[in-house]
């Protein structure tokens, strides 16, 4: 049963089900979203049918959680968790940036920097750029309602580095292949980068990482809020790691287009990690040290 289109076939069907029915059962609906998602995964998706579809169960969650009233088209988002349908669709993503590693991962092994490559990059690059949108899609549930936001801080981390890969892999070939500024995949790459990243970036740089020291004296516990600085400090690294990449291919093909600027850009700036309290103590260790 390794045939795309049978695969294909089992997809529509279930979310067909999922379409007009609820699950009230939330382990059951896991099980089904699961399934869901390994379908996914083994689709061709020659008509776009998996990427719309999780698109619209996106926006459906969202509308939820904006409660304007208006019907979802996929009836079970109503009914589940927000958590279980967050989680459903970020794995999808991390799931499709793990097969995009593998791509880039597979044409670092070709001997010939040429056309063959391109084509391999060109179509990791286009799986970026739906995975751009789709977390996009999802990016509203933190900035808007601030829940999901460990997750979705996960997620973003995850796409950076994966967006990383097919960069570093023109960055260790530019001085070799001189014809990489006509690759179809470079064009992939600045679209990419204006038309999706750079609104991602925009978005989380403004959202991730805000920290209310007051929330810890109340309600939250410093070992929760040690987990959120490892995984904010990922995030940053992540972020920077690629603007970084992506300004140095710029630079070698004297590429324009790769070269781009986030608005507002405060990150880094506003690390949650150091606030005056916790600067004067860490100087005060040291210096008893």
């Amino acid at each position: 049963m390794d045939n795309p289109k049978c695969y294909m076939t089992m997809f529509k069907f279930t979310i067909g089900v999922l379409e007009k029915n609820t699950v009230e059962n939330n382990a059951t609906l896991r099980e089904m979203l699961k399934w869901l998602c390994t379908l996914a995964m083994k689709c061709t998706d020659t008509d776009h049918a998996v990427e719309r579809a999780l698109n619209t169960i996106a926006d459906d969650l969202v509308q939820v959680l904006s409660e304007d009233g208006d019907q979802c088209k996929y009836s079970f988002v109503e009914g589940a968790s927000q958590a279980t349908i967050c989680d459903f669709l970020a794995s999808s993503i991390d799931n499709s940036l793990v097969a995009v590693r593998a791509v880039i991962s597979f044409a670092g092994a070709f001997q010939a920097k040429d056309q063959r490559m391109d084509e391999v990059l060109s179509a990791a690059l286009n799986k970026c750029d739906h995975c751009c949108e789709l977390t996009s899609r999802l990016l509203p549930l933190h900035s808007q309602f601030a829940v999901q936001k460990e997750r979705l801080v996960q997620t973003l981390t995850t796409l950076f580095s994966a967006v990383q890969e097919p960069v570093d892999l023109m960055l260790s070939n530019v001085k070799n292949v001189p014809e990489m500024i006509e690759w179809k995949s470079l064009s992939i790459l600045s679209k990419l980068l204006k038309e999706r990243l750079q609104a991602i970036m925009a978005v989380a740089d403004e959202h991730v990482g805000i920290f209310n020291p007051e929330e810890v004296k109340d309600s939250r516990k410093k070992k929760n809020v040690k987990r959120d600085e490892v995984i904010y400090v990922k995030y940053v690294r992540a972020r920077e790691a690629l603007q970084s990449r992506l300004l140095m291919v710029s630079e070698a093909l004297k590429e324009e287009r790769l070269n781009f600027q986030v608005k507002k850009n405060t990150i880094g700036m506003r690390d949650f990690r150091i606030n005056v309290n916790t600067l004067k103590t860490r100087v005060e260790q040291n210096e008893s040290d």
